[in-house]
């Protein structure tokens, strides 16, 4: 029983990210129309701030809902993918990679999830921490506007940024999201949460590479 509420709470953490972390623009303009005429400093640090910066919200998913405790407690890669949570294969280390094409990485295990967040495979969550263990974790916009190509399996892939994570099951995970549960007025009043709204395939953006 208590493995069950360990794991249910992990599920309701990968859902709680994948609801709450983003805004959604009103712009349908492609990355690479915005970013047209701009020097490619401008560029590449626009998308070092897209994939990486979480504006602080490390305040609210690490200190106020420790989420960083329940990634590494139960969350499993395996579990994460069926949640939504998409792997950047292109970030992953030669020697990780060639253990994942050989079947050598255990998707059983929070650990490996934490190492994934630790490298930044993680599309749109940001971590830091010591061993096996997160000591704080944050998401930023990449999570709720990028996904992946799929080349290497479900979920698993090269980026693709400016499209939404379609595939993320935010409606089944978030209806039993981690203590502490907040009001509806609560949710939306917190300093640092960020509310997305959930248009899935009515959206018109397009989906690009950088």
């Amino acid at each position: 029983m208590k493995q069950l509420r360990v794991s249910a709470a992990a599920g309701l953490a990968a859902g709680a990210l994948l609801l709450f972390a983003c805004q959604e623009p009103s712009t349908t303009e492609s990355a690479p129309a915005l970013a047209k005429g701009g020097q490619p400093g401008q560029v590449a640090s626009g998308k070092d701030i897209f994939r990486f910066d979480t504006f602080g919200d490390e305040t609210w998913w690490t200190d106020t809902l420790q989420m960083h405790t329940v990634i590494s407690a139960a969350l499993t890669p395996t579990l994460a993918l069926q949640l939504g949570l998409k792997v950047d294969i292109d970030a992953l280390p030669a020697p990780v990679r060639a253990d994942l094409e050989a079947g050598l990485v255990d998707l059983s295990s929070p650990a490996t999830t934490v190492l994934l967040i630790k490298l930044g495979a993680v599309v749109g969550v940001v971590g830091s921490g010591a061993g096996t263990t997160l000591t704080r974790v944050g998401t930023t916009c990449a999570l709720c506007h990028s996904t992946v190509d799929n080349s290497f399996g479900p979920g698993i892939g090269k980026r693709l940024e400016g499209g939404p994570t379609s595939t993320s099951t935010r409606g089944g995970s978030s209806r039993s999201r981690p203590i502490p549960r907040w009001s509806r007025r609560q949710r939306f009043t917190t300093p640092g949460a960020r509310v997305v709204t959930t248009r899935g395939s009515t959206s018109t953006r397009s989906t690009v590479r950088w």
